[in-house]
């Protein structure tokens, strides 16, 4: 009578586990949770169960879940694929150091476990400690885990360490392996602005942003490129791209700050100043900002405004030579004299050129 019980017991672990794997080749993974843990409940001491129950509870972001079924999971049966788990869960909750314990516990089972060492170099790749992070990517190229992302990690680590022609080779490399990797040829980009190759880096930022159009950081990168670099220089082109980024994310002053500061050079103060204004809304220490708006408030005759622009650029820059001189031509359009000739001597004392522009106006 005891055999029979035991064995209809079996059979019906045997059941649940066939109808947690049609589940899980299904995709329909909380059908397959449930079934798992039907399992787990006829028999506990099945220590294969705990990693199957964490897989899935980890393929629907279920991280706390994870972890309490790991440490049950871990005094059944310590293996190198439940100890992955809890450690990518704890990844996922951004608690890396402990996620690196978990992986070293694996590492200690198995040394040579792929998921394990990818595992280590994310780890400590957000963590930011990038020597180990480099050390675990290359022992991932060793072992054929992950190559293309292991080339495209070093190579963030090459950009990382000014070692930029390092960083074009691993790029590169990753590229040979998947030429539609945009995350590749945002950092190849990089690498070749700093060596100063300027057209080779904008045809890079390029191919970054068409491959992934909805990342407003690709689409800002190639407008930086037009914007700030002579070689590639396109105002028009910079604007456009700003713009795209914009539409994406509008939560870059800098990128704010840059279109209105390109439509004030065309004289086009109507079109600027909700730019420029977002821009001061964002960071309002902004002084460059407070420039441009207060350049628009004296271009239109607005010469309060203007003094308050001003006023606020130096508070946020003190050492602001243009913000001196532009609120000198605002006390000159004032009639407030013994205030320009305060700006005037404080520009002297910086031995600015700006001086004799004021003095010259005065």
């Amino acid at each position: 009578m005891l055999f029979n019980a035991t064995y209809a017991q079996t059979e019906t672990e045997k059941s649940a586990l066939e109808k947690a794997k049609i589940a899980e080749d299904n995709q329909d993974y909380e059908e397959a949770l449930k079934w798992f843990k039907k399992a787990n409940s006829i028999n506990p001491k099945n220590g294969s169960i705990y990693y199957d129950i964490a897989w899935c509870q980890n393929e629907l972001a279920r991280y706390a879940e994870v972890i309490r079924t790991a440490e049950a999971g871990v005094a059944v049966a310590p293996t190198v694929n439940l100890y992955n788990e809890y450690a990518y869960a704890l990844y996922m909750l951004e608690r890396y150091s402990e996620a690196i314990e978990k992986y070293k516990k694996a590492q200690a089972i198995n040394n040579e476990d792929k998921n394990t060492i990818k595992g280590m170099a994310d780890s400590y790749f957000s963590m930011k400690d990038y020597k180990n992070a480099e050390v675990y990517y290359r022992k991932c190229l060793e072992l054929g885990k992950d190559s293309k992302i292991a080339n495209y990690k070093i190579g963030y680590i090459m950009n990382e360490n000014k070692n930029y022609q390092k960083a074009i080779d691993y790029e590169l490399a990753a590229l040979k392996l998947d030429n539609d990797y945009a995350e590749a040829y945002n950092e190849l980009a990089y690498a070749y602005s700093r060596l100063n190759q300027k057209s080779k880096a904008l045809d890079s930022y390029l191919k970054a942003h068409n491959l992934n159009p909805k990342s407003a950081l690709y689409a800002a990168n190639v407008a930086d490129m037009y914007y700030g670099e002579s070689e590639v220089k396109n105002l028009d082109k910079a604007i456009e791209y700003y713009k795209k980024s914009l539409a994406i994310d509008n939560k870059s002053a800098v990128s704010n700050f840059n279109i209105g500061w390109v439509l004030n050079e065309k004289q086009n103060y109507t079109e600027a100043k909700p730019y420029l204004y977002k821009a001061v809304e964002l960071d309002p220490t902004y002084a460059d900002a407070w420039i441009e708006l207060g350049w628009i408030d004296y271009s239109e005759g607005n010469y309060a405004a203007a003094e308050a622009d001003y006023l606020k650029a130096l508070q946020y820059n003190a050492k602001s030579e243009l913000a001196r001189y532009y609120l000198g031509q605002v006390y000159i359009k004032q009639k407030k004299n013994s205030n320009a000739q305060k700006m005037l001597d404080e520009l002297k004392s910086m031995n600015s050129a700006y001086a004799d522009k004021l003095k010259a106006k005065m």
